[in-house]
């Protein structure tokens, strides 16, 4: 259950006993001819055809739900960039991380590591060759004519950002745009693994990408490829093998 919804319902319930332990000075039969039912009355609130046409006037109410809705937020990171949209707050900076595909201990989900890391309080040894390894990332973007020809080699920077007042963020591939009454936080390009490496997880990469500065170097570690479509079985109006973008949403 969304934490936001059950929070508003218990407000509500608390509100409604409240009102009515203070001596009857909230009448429901006056707020939609329940006839003193709390929990049909209540219901009709945060029921989803309801919408908030049906939110009561009293304060108690109507004060509670616009503090959680204005206190809500989601956390969502921004691929490429190490800033946040005008939407939302930043919460810290730093670089793109992973797995080398060469390797089957290598993890499949980019991590965003912070600029300035706390020391480990492990008493362990430095070096193992049986533990997997974490790398930074490099942009694979050579021959690129937009925004990405210039960070090809770089290393790629992140930022995790806290969208205000939203609950819930989604990263649709091959779109650039957001459904109806949904936030754009930003758009991109879809990227990943090489074909011929072991598999990693798809980030949408923002379409204005920023690299460490001086970073140019063709170190390898955890590389950044742009992912493209295959018509078979991708269907049409997929193009075989165009690069597919990405838009990252909150709601």
């Amino acid at each position: 259950m969304n934490m936001t919804f059950f929070s508003c319902t218990v407000i509500l319930i608390c509100c409604l006993i409240s009102l009515s332990d203070a001596g009857g000075k909230f009448n429901i039969e006056d707020n939609g001819g329940y006839g003193g039912n709390v929990g049909q009355y209540v219901w009709n609130i945060i029921s989803p055809g309801a919408g908030f046409g049906n939110v009561p006037s009293n304060k108690c109410i109507r004060d509670k739900l616009l503090e959680l809705l204005n206190n809500s937020s989601t956390v969502y990171t921004r691929w490429g960039r190490n800033d946040c949209p005008d939407t939302s707050d930043l919460v810290f900076t730093g670089y793109i991380a992973g797995g080398n595909g060469c390797y089957k201990g290598a993890g499949k989900n980019a991590q965003c590591m912070p600029a300035t890391p706390d020391p480990s309080n492990s008493r362990l040894q430095s070096s193992s060759g049986s533990r997997a390894s974490l790398y930074g990332a490099e942009y694979e973007t050579a021959g690129y004519v937009s925004a990405f020809s210039r960070v090809n080699n770089g290393d790629a920077v992140c930022a995790v950002c806290r969208a205000r007042g939203k609950s819930t963020n989604l990263m649709i591939p091959a779109k650039r745009n957001c459904p109806s009454d949904w936030t754009k936080e930003y758009e991109g390009l879809l990227m990943g693994s090489r074909s011929t490496y072991y598999g990693s997880e798809y980030i949408c990469v923002d379409a204005n990408p920023e690299m460490r500065p001086s970073s140019t170097g063709n170190t390898g570690g955890f590389l950044l490829y742009p992912i493209e479509g295959k018509t078979s079985p991708l269907p049409s109006p997929y193009i075989n093998g165009y690069e597919l973008s990405c838009v990252v949403c909150t709601v």
